[in-house]
């Protein structure tokens, strides 16, 4: 089910820069590091992880699934 919905994932929470709420037209400068530019372009880099996020948590549970059923005693 999840593998299923991760196309559909969405990034609905409140863009964040140094802890302050930004707004659109803003821009975020990251110094010494990754990250950083306009409102936009760090809406569409957190919308492109939340259907990141959803697929790497399906890929996880599936894993975990298939090893548990690996690891289970056989049936007589």
């Amino acid at each position: 089910m999840a593998a299923y919905r991760a196309k559909d994932a969405v990034f609905d929470g409140e863009l964040t820069c140094d802890g302050e709420v930004m707004r659109p037209g803003d821009a975020c400068v990251v110094f010494g590091g990754d990250g950083g530019g306009s409102y936009a372009e760090m809406l569409n880099h957190a919308r492109a992880n939340a259907n990141n996020d959803a697929w790497v948590y399906a890929e996880f549970t599936g894993t975990v699934g298939i090893l548990l059923l690996l690891a289970s005693p056989a049936s007589p």
